[in-house]
């Protein structure tokens, strides 16, 4: 596998990404917020792709780049949906609750298979409804002689005792990793639940772009930021002021009245650029927290405060001056280091939730500090990380 082709393949997935979002339908942009929030791994054992753990707490989306790169760019669309809907519908807990309640009159295997082909049936009649479509080879309604639009429940227990009978392309329905799933399930509920939240705070407009209203409120800040800042403060430049001393008249011959100028040397202050994470899933409050703690970093920096989602929302010199702004779309950090190549001084401060896709593209010489408002134990993105104090 080339590294052109993996890089062509990650470069489809977040355009693909991105267009879900603007298909103007909750389901498709709560389905663009989970793949967001999934880890993309590329597996040459992963014959399409696949929903699955990563480690025994968080949960990622694998992918054939072979696979990505072969199909439409309509078609990953549908496949990307297909994959988060089966998060949304919660089909890795389900699986649990039928081989519970099978285990006794059919193989382990036969329940799985089954399971899996009912659980496509279903949400690819869904993608398909909503205007989407899917590649050759995917399960169809049409191979089966089942009624239409019915739940996952059915379908399963009309193949239970004719599976055999069907020419199934495994290729398509190896959910053999939701297997070992379980240990991270707590991450899909915690997913769901922004997802839910997010759905609520949009009101029924959904857009990749968020265009709700965010009233900033004045916050007390906790963080030390004299000590955090300190990584930019290396190898920066020394520059030179002057201040008036008086003399010590028992050193001097003047009466110790007089003021003279003295040079003085200091360190000179870093210039850092503050981006604040104003998408979906950040309320309003948390929003001013991440001002309040931009704007006590003042006094150890030269502060730049920029807003983002999908993308640089605004930018502000005098964060005295931000009452109002507006956000409330999906998330991505690309933006950050795009807009980070057309500076000089690479020194970045991200207040984020940290939910979003780190397989980032970030310029040489960037010096990086996440600032999370919770803990991520697997929040492997380069760069020192801290934890906002509540």
């Amino acid at each position: 596998m080339s590294i052109k082709n993996k890089s062509l393949a990650k470069e489809k997935i977040r355009e693909a990404t991105s267009k879900i979002y603007t298909n103007n339908n909750s389901k498709s942009f709560v389905a663009a917020y989970i793949l967001s929030c999934l880890e993309k791994v590329s597996r040459e054992d992963i014959e399409t792709m696949a929903v699955g753990p990563i480690n025994q707490n968080q949960i990622a989306l694998y992918y054939n780049v072979e696979f990505v790169n072969s199909i439409k760019l309509d078609e990953l669309i549908g496949v990307l949906i297909h994959e988060a809907m089966h998060i949304i519908l919660q089909h890795l807990k389900l699986l649990d609750t039928k081989l519970i309640k099978f285990r006794g009159e059919y193989s382990k295997q036969h329940i799985h298979t089954c399971f899996n082909v009912a659980a496509d049936l279903y949400v690819n009649q869904a993608i398909i409804e909503d205007g989407n479509i899917l590649p050759n080879g995917c399960i169809s309604i049409n191979d089966f002689p089942f009624k239409k639009m019915q739940s996952v429940d059915y379908y399963f227990e009309q193949l239970l005792p004719i599976m055999q009978k069907f020419n199934i392309d495994e290729a398509f329905v190896n959910h053999s990793m939701w297997r070992s799933c379980q240990d991270s399930l707590e991450q899909v509920d915690r997913i769901l639940s922004r997802a839910e939240d997010l759905a609520k705070i949009s009101s029924g407009h959904f857009s990749e772009q968020g265009d709700s209203d965010i009233h900033i409120e004045e916050k007390v800040p906790k963080e030390d930021w004299k000590k955090h800042l300190r990584i930019f403060c290396k190898n920066n430049k020394m520059e030179y002021d002057y201040k008036f001393n008086r003399f010590d008249r028992r050193r001097t011959n003047f009466n110790g009245n007089e003021s003279f100028p003295c040079k003085i040397k200091k360190q000179k202050m870093p210039k850092v650029l503050f981006f604040i994470d104003i998408s979906g899933s950040i309320d309003s409050e948390t929003i001013s927290k991440f001002i309040a703690e931009a704007k006590k970093a003042r006094k150890y920096s030269d502060v730049t405060c920029l807003f983002f989602d999908v993308r640089i929302i605004s930018e502000f010199t005098d964060l005295d001056k931000i009452k109002k702004i507006q956000g409330g779309g999906g998330t991505s950090f690309q933006c950050i280091f795009d807009r980070v190549a057309k500076e000089k001084d690479r020194n970045v401060v991200i207040l984020t939730d940290g939910y979003a896709d780190l397989d980032l593209k970030i310029p040489n010489k960037t010096r990086i500090l996440w600032a999370l408002t919770e803990e991520h134990r697997n929040f492997d993105a380069l760069g020192k990380k801290i934890l906002i104090k509540e």
